[in-house]
């Protein structure tokens, strides 16, 4: 059991156990008890979060039980068996299941690495990255990450399928969100030739939803809109799903940009019908996306209360979302802009951009937020001075995320903001130097490969690495690193 557990990252669940480790030679019944015993030899470690058990090894018995594993002979099997597990997981992903996910992060990573690593297992591995890609790299912010990891399995995975039609649709979409324009257009063509080659309505509706989003960041809100109804024209009736909701989010917001807010209404309307035998968090979470549609809409027609609630209502209902927030926080900004609230407009621009840096993007792959923004930051500059512009802007930068999002709902923070800032790099969370390396490369979306390779150190020793930077911060994911070293950072601007 213990040579078997060494194929997790991160910790586990007793499920996660039971679906990986048990076989023909050790009973799924037999599992709960044997992580009792290891446990009270110490050799696993246990936490308790949200009411369930959570199990780690430490590096150094991990490292060992891999050993014994290997001299086994079952390493590659069960390397194999945890990849089909999180691609179970995976596509479960719903709005419903962000918390196993966030929890799950350094297994999916596993799983990606054994894809990538493994002959004949690339298709696999783009599976998942295409199943957790809004989770991972817009919900939890690691673009960088998710780019990198896209682009080693479309490299390997070479067959015609519709996995393959749209992971270069996504490797288009997120090239542009990532601001590497000279990617978009090549990868476009080659998904979307290819999913004209398959004739699957869902990979056509996919296309026409990245195509959608490419023709919003570039400004052309009727072509954008087009897209989206093509998008929807394609899907079957019966499919209601989120790529469904997706491209009607799509079509709020370009709706919303060009002021046609009867548009950007319906929209809102159908979505609640579409998500109204869903969850009370799902019904939540698509709402807030068109609640941003409705705030643009308000504010491009000037009815600047207006567009304030419903973007601190958006804001509200997705302040876990880190690209999300963070838009809602700019469209604050730009509305700040148009009330004359110059400094509010330097302090909420300057929390933005930390967001958005500590996530390895920028907003230049959207163009036309991108001029909001310019637009916007060129205002308050003229208004306050470039000296007093830089001071609300540093402010901005240096907030807590949780002090910024209050600042942006003008709330009060829970604490004075010299208490709550991120303790600084050097503080008592007394990592090494050379964790603070990790934790800064974290911070520039750094998989842990990719930091295996910059520190020339093995990938086993950069994973523990990360879990002890994770154990002495007290945190469960890589995106709260990387939140602490950009509010660690004198500039705010992270690694």
């Amino acid at each position: 059991m213990w040579a078997r557990l060494s194929v997790f990252a991160g910790g586990f669940e007793l499920d996660a156990a039971e679906g990986i480790c048990a076989d023909h030679r050790l009973a799924a019944e037999e599992v709960l008890e044997l992580l009792a015993a290891l446990a009270g030899k110490s050799i696993l470690i246990v936490a308790h979060r949200e009411g369930v058990a959570r199990y780690r090894l430490s590096e150094p018995l991990r490292e060992y039980g891999q050993e014994c594993l290997q001299s086994s002979g079952e390493y590659t099997a069960l390397r194999r068996r945890h990849r089909d597990w999180h691609e179970q997981l995976a596509r479960r992903v719903d709005l419903d299941w962000l918390s196993p996910l966030f929890r799950e992060h350094a297994n999916m990573q596993a799983a990606q690495d054994f894809c990538q690593t493994e002959p004949g297992e690339a298709e696999a591995g783009l599976r998942i990255a295409l199943h957790v890609w809004f989770f991972h790299c817009w919900i939890a912010g690691h673009v960088s990450e998710g780019r990198y990891r896209l682009d080693q399995v479309l490299a390997r995975a070479g067959e015609p399928t519709v996995w393959r039609a749209q992971g270069l649709l996504l490797a288009s979409f997120l090239a542009a969100v990532g601001g590497d324009r000279s990617a978009i257009q090549p990868l476009l063509e080659q998904g979307t030739d290819l999913a004209g080659q398959l004739n699957d309505p869902a990979t056509h509706a996919f296309a026409a939803w990245v195509a959608g989003h490419l023709c919003l960041f570039a400004g052309d809100l009727p072509q954008a809109i087009a897209h989206c109804e093509d998008g929807l024209a394609a899907l079957p009736v019966a499919v209601r799903g989120r790529q469904r909701a997706h491209l009607l989010i799509c079509m709020a917001n370009a709706a919303g940009l060009a002021g046609d807010e009867e548009r950007a209404v319906a929209c809102h309307r159908e979505l609640a019908a579409l998500t109204e035998a869903g969850s009370e968090y799902i019904r939540c979470a698509y709402c807030a996306y068109s609640l941003w549609a409705l705030g643009a809409a308000a504010w491009r027609r000037g009815d600047l209360d207006r567009a304030t609630g419903l973007q601190q209502q958006s804001l509200r209902l997705r302040r876990h979302d880190r690209m999300g927030s963070t838009y809602c926080v700019e469209a604050l900004a730009w509305i700040a802009a148009s009330g004359r609230q110059y400094e509010r407009v330097a302090i909420l621009l300057g929390a933005a951009t930390s967001v958005l840096q500590s996530m390895g993007t920028t907003l230049d792959g959207n163009q036309y937020i991108a001029g909001y923004h310019r637009d916007c930051e060129r205002q308050a500059r003229q208004a306050l001075g470039e000296a007093a512009f830089q001071a609300a802007h540093r402010r901005g930068r240096e907030l807590p995320t949780e002090d910024a999002l209050a600042y942006a709902l003008q709330q009060p923070p829970e604490k004075p903001p010299k208490k709550t800032s991120a303790p600084a790099i050097s503080d008592e969370a007394a990592l090494t130097p050379r964790e603070l390396q990790v934790a800064r490369l974290i911070a520039g979306g750094r998989s842990n490969k990719e930091i295996a390779a910059g520190l020339v150190i093995s990938q086993r020793t950069a994973e523990g690495h990360v879990e002890h930077i994770l154990t002495k911060l007290g945190f469960t994911s890589r995106a709260q690193v990387a939140a602490w070293v950009a509010a660690s950072q004198p500039d705010g601007g992270g690694a």
